[in-house]
Protein backbone atom coordinates (compact mmCIF):
# COMPACT_ATOMS: atom_id res chain seq x y z
CA UNK A 1 0.00 0.00 0.00
CA UNK A 2 1.22 3.33 -0.85
CA UNK A 3 1.50 5.35 1.91
CA UNK A 4 0.80 9.81 2.51
CA UNK A 5 -3.52 9.26 1.81
CA UNK A 6 -5.86 9.57 4.94
CA UNK A 7 -7.15 6.16 3.24
CA UNK A 8 -4.15 4.53 3.92
CA UNK A 9 -3.21 6.00 6.88
CA UNK A 10 -6.88 4.37 8.06
CA UNK A 11 -6.04 0.90 6.97
CA UNK A 12 -2.41 0.60 7.90
CA UNK A 13 -3.64 1.92 11.37
CA UNK A 14 -5.99 -0.79 11.48
CA UNK A 15 -3.89 -3.71 10.80
CA UNK A 16 -1.46 -1.63 13.57
CA UNK A 17 -4.22 -2.38 16.32
CA UNK A 18 -4.86 -5.99 14.89
CA UNK A 19 -1.28 -6.64 15.98
CA UNK A 20 -2.27 -6.36 19.64
CA UNK A 21 -6.20 -7.34 19.48
CA UNK A 22 -8.51 -9.40 17.58
CA UNK A 23 -9.44 -7.89 14.28
CA UNK A 24 -13.37 -7.82 15.77
CA UNK A 25 -12.72 -6.10 18.95
CA UNK A 26 -11.62 -2.90 17.10
CA UNK A 27 -14.15 -0.41 16.91
CA UNK A 28 -14.39 2.86 14.54
CA UNK A 29 -13.65 4.89 17.76
CA UNK A 30 -10.71 3.20 18.91
CA UNK A 31 -9.54 3.65 15.00
CA UNK A 32 -9.88 7.19 14.73
CA UNK A 33 -8.53 8.02 18.13
CA UNK A 34 -5.50 6.27 16.99
CA UNK A 35 -5.33 7.89 13.62
CA UNK A 36 -6.29 11.36 15.25
CA UNK A 37 -8.85 12.28 12.47
CA UNK A 38 -12.59 12.23 13.52
CA UNK A 39 -15.65 10.02 12.45
CA UNK A 40 -16.21 12.10 9.65
CA UNK A 41 -12.76 11.72 7.83
CA UNK A 42 -13.16 8.03 8.80
CA UNK A 43 -16.92 7.94 7.31
CA UNK A 44 -15.84 9.96 3.92
CA UNK A 45 -13.49 6.90 3.06
CA UNK A 46 -15.17 3.79 4.64
CA UNK A 47 -18.37 2.59 5.51
CA UNK A 48 -17.24 0.25 8.43
CA UNK A 49 -14.43 -1.60 9.73
CA UNK A 50 -15.23 -4.76 7.25
CA UNK A 51 -14.71 -1.92 4.39
CA UNK A 52 -11.23 -0.92 5.40
CA UNK A 53 -10.66 -4.82 5.54
CA UNK A 54 -12.09 -4.91 1.73
CA UNK A 55 -10.15 -2.56 0.53
CA UNK A 56 -7.34 -3.78 2.00
CA UNK A 57 -7.81 -7.21 0.21
CA UNK A 58 -8.34 -5.74 -2.72
CA UNK A 59 -5.01 -3.68 -2.93
CA UNK A 60 -3.02 -7.28 -1.77
CA UNK A 61 -4.74 -9.31 -3.84
CA UNK A 62 -4.35 -6.26 -6.78
CA UNK A 63 -0.72 -6.82 -5.51
CA UNK A 64 -0.49 -11.16 -6.06
CA UNK A 65 -2.10 -10.70 -9.63
CA UNK A 66 0.70 -8.00 -10.68
CA UNK A 67 3.85 -9.67 -9.05
CA UNK A 68 2.53 -13.35 -10.45
CA UNK A 69 1.54 -11.77 -14.14
CA UNK A 70 5.10 -10.69 -14.62
CA UNK A 71 6.09 -14.76 -14.00
CA UNK A 72 5.73 -17.56 -16.95
CA UNK A 73 2.14 -19.31 -15.75
CA UNK A 74 3.62 -22.31 -13.95
CA UNK A 75 3.86 -23.25 -10.51
CA UNK A 76 5.84 -20.84 -9.53
CA UNK A 77 3.45 -18.13 -10.90
CA UNK A 78 0.64 -19.86 -9.76
CA UNK A 79 2.71 -20.46 -5.80
CA UNK A 80 3.52 -17.16 -5.79
CA UNK A 81 -0.08 -15.95 -6.15
CA UNK A 82 -1.47 -18.62 -3.54
CA UNK A 83 1.34 -17.57 -0.86
CA UNK A 84 0.47 -14.26 -1.22
CA UNK A 85 -3.29 -14.56 -0.78
CA UNK A 86 -2.27 -17.01 2.33
CA UNK A 87 0.13 -14.26 3.92
CA UNK A 88 -3.34 -12.19 5.11
CA UNK A 89 -5.60 -15.24 5.19
CA UNK A 90 -6.72 -13.65 8.16
CA UNK A 91 -8.02 -10.92 5.97
CA UNK A 92 -9.72 -12.59 3.62
CA UNK A 93 -11.33 -15.03 6.00
CA UNK A 94 -12.71 -12.52 7.69
CA UNK A 95 -14.45 -10.69 4.98
CA UNK A 96 -15.30 -14.90 3.80
CA UNK A 97 -17.21 -14.79 7.69
CA UNK A 98 -18.86 -11.47 7.38
CA UNK A 99 -21.60 -10.55 5.20
CA UNK A 100 -18.86 -8.94 2.62
CA UNK A 101 -18.34 -12.59 1.36
CA UNK A 102 -19.65 -11.78 -1.81
CA UNK A 103 -17.29 -9.17 -2.36
CA UNK A 104 -14.36 -11.20 -1.18
CA UNK A 105 -14.56 -14.16 -3.35
CA UNK A 106 -15.55 -11.80 -6.43
CA UNK A 107 -12.32 -10.05 -5.80
CA UNK A 108 -10.44 -13.93 -5.55
CA UNK A 109 -12.72 -14.58 -9.05
CA UNK A 110 -11.46 -11.62 -10.77
CA UNK A 111 -7.56 -12.06 -9.65
CA UNK A 112 -7.27 -15.97 -10.61
CA UNK A 113 -9.72 -15.43 -13.71
CA UNK A 114 -6.70 -12.68 -14.48
CA UNK A 115 -4.21 -14.91 -14.04
CA UNK A 116 -5.98 -18.11 -16.31
CA UNK A 117 -7.09 -15.70 -19.20
CA UNK A 118 -2.75 -14.64 -19.44
CA UNK A 119 -2.50 -18.57 -19.35
CA UNK A 120 -4.61 -19.10 -21.98
CA UNK A 121 -3.45 -15.82 -23.92
CA UNK A 122 -0.38 -17.58 -24.19
CA UNK A 123 -0.46 -20.76 -25.17
CA UNK A 124 -3.59 -19.43 -27.68
CA UNK A 125 -1.32 -21.27 -30.85
CA UNK A 126 -2.08 -24.72 -28.77
CA UNK A 127 -5.51 -24.64 -27.95
CA UNK A 128 -7.71 -25.97 -30.50
CA UNK A 129 -11.19 -25.16 -28.35
CA UNK A 130 -13.82 -23.10 -29.56
CA UNK A 131 -14.39 -19.80 -27.70
CA UNK A 132 -17.63 -20.61 -26.14
CA UNK A 133 -15.98 -23.85 -24.75
CA UNK A 134 -12.69 -22.03 -23.80
CA UNK A 135 -14.85 -19.09 -21.86
CA UNK A 136 -17.11 -22.51 -20.02
CA UNK A 137 -12.98 -24.33 -19.15
CA UNK A 138 -12.23 -20.87 -17.67
CA UNK A 139 -14.76 -19.86 -15.70
CA UNK A 140 -15.06 -23.88 -14.39
CA UNK A 141 -11.08 -23.33 -13.43
CA UNK A 142 -11.56 -20.18 -12.29
CA UNK A 143 -14.26 -20.95 -9.68
CA UNK A 144 -12.71 -24.30 -8.72
CA UNK A 145 -9.11 -22.75 -7.88
CA UNK A 146 -11.31 -19.76 -5.86
CA UNK A 147 -13.17 -22.67 -3.94
CA UNK A 148 -10.02 -24.75 -3.08
CA UNK A 149 -8.05 -22.23 -2.20
CA UNK A 150 -10.98 -20.56 0.46
CA UNK A 151 -11.09 -24.04 1.86
CA UNK A 152 -7.05 -24.93 2.17
CA UNK A 153 -5.83 -21.49 3.73
CA UNK A 154 -8.56 -22.60 6.73
CA UNK A 155 -6.19 -25.62 6.90
CA UNK A 156 -2.94 -25.30 9.68
CA UNK A 157 -0.91 -27.23 7.52
CA UNK A 158 -1.31 -25.57 4.50
CA UNK A 159 1.22 -25.54 1.66
CA UNK A 160 1.20 -23.14 -1.24
CA UNK A 161 3.72 -25.40 -3.26
CA UNK A 162 2.00 -28.51 -3.34
CA UNK A 163 -1.41 -26.69 -3.98
CA UNK A 164 -0.19 -24.83 -6.81
CA UNK A 165 1.97 -27.92 -8.03
CA UNK A 166 -1.29 -30.03 -7.34
CA UNK A 167 -3.70 -27.48 -9.31
CA UNK A 168 -0.84 -27.27 -12.09
CA UNK A 169 -1.36 -30.83 -12.53
CA UNK A 170 -4.67 -31.24 -12.48
CA UNK A 171 -5.30 -28.66 -15.07
CA UNK A 172 -2.89 -30.13 -17.49
CA UNK A 173 -3.70 -34.05 -16.96
CA UNK A 174 -5.45 -35.86 -19.26
CA UNK A 175 -8.58 -36.91 -17.58
CA UNK A 176 -9.60 -40.35 -19.90
CA UNK A 177 -8.89 -44.20 -18.61
CA UNK A 178 -6.17 -45.51 -19.38
CA UNK A 179 -6.33 -47.62 -22.68
CA UNK A 180 -6.15 -51.30 -21.98
CA UNK A 181 -4.39 -53.37 -23.75
CA UNK A 182 -6.56 -56.12 -24.62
Amino acid sequence: MAKGSTKHLIAETYFKLAETKPMDKITITELVKACDISRQAFYYHFEDINAVIEWVAKERVEQAVSKSLKMNYSVESLQNFIEHIYHFRQIVNRLLDSDRRLEMEEILVKAVRQLIISNVQSKSDEIVLPLSQIELLVNYTTYGIVGVLVEEMKKPNFDAHKLAKQIIDLMQSDIRPPKSNK
